[in-house]
């Protein structure tokens, strides 16, 4: 390989090929539902459109030396609930490239949901679950319908499922509670994998706190215990 052209400033750096990006751009908040990481073409030297072949090997690609990259799909939050702490929720979300979709039909909370940094809502209750769940993966789901009845509902369907993080809002009694609601099978499948109270103890009151409490935790597993598990 020859070495990069002085005259040229950060040629020799690796670049995004753009015909390469062009061929597997998503596009931002779609639904794909593939746990298959996206690919990108990095190479040092120019990109030719026509006439070059890749390999992903580090064989030619339009004529110059490249470099297949695997990327990881962003992580993906299902929020069962929507209140005060949805939005900040969302929005700081949105700012780390995570996806956030939402199920709510109450008329009551779903304008908690309308709101910058949700990519889907979905008009439904508990017993859609499964076909969500079965539509594409979470990394995380979090438990916050306000409801008693629907937080146990929405319990007892992840019991079901492997979700790796299954957050639910409330103090350790109403947690006691929905877990003797559930009864004895539910509650041990799921005991391994359940945050509860969620979030870190940061300190702090309002949907804001709480919040960032939320997203400090889910930041600490996505970024450690996700993939260890």
């Amino acid at each position: 390989m020859t070495s990069p052209d002085a005259s040229q400033p950060n040629s020799g750096a690796p670049r995004i090929c753009p015909a390469a990006a062009e061929q597997s751009a998503v596009e931002p908040g779609a639904c794909t539902g593939s746990r298959e990481p996206a690919s990108a073409t990095l190479w040092a030297g120019g990109c030719s459109r026509g006439g070059g072949t890749f390999a992903g090997d580090g064989s030619v690609f339009g004529g110059a030396a490249s470099l297949a990259l695997a990327l990881p799909p962003p992580p993906r939050l299902l929020l069962l609930g929507a209140g005060p702490e949805t939005r900040p929720l969302a929005a700081v979300s949105r700012m780390l490239g995570w996806f956030v979709e939402v199920v709510e039909r109450r008329e009551r909370w779903t304008r908690h949901a309308e709101c910058v940094g949700v990519d889907r809502q979905h008009a439904s209750g508990p017993d859609a679950l499964p076909e969500i769940l079965g539509a594409r993966h979470f990394d995380a789901v979090i438990v916050m319908n306000h409801n008693f009845d629907l937080d146990a509902r929405c319990l007892r369907h992840l019991a079901e499922t492997s979700a790796g993080y299954i957050g639910l809002l409330g103090p350790p009694a109403r947690r006691d509670a929905l877990l003797g609601e559930i009864g004895d099978i539910a509650a041990t499948q799921l005991e391994p994998r359940l945050y509860a109270p969620i979030g870190l103890r940061l300190g702090g009151e309002g949907p804001e706190a709480i919040a960032l409490s939320i997203l400090a935790q889910l930041q600490h597993y996505l970024t450690h215990d996700a993939h260890h598990d």
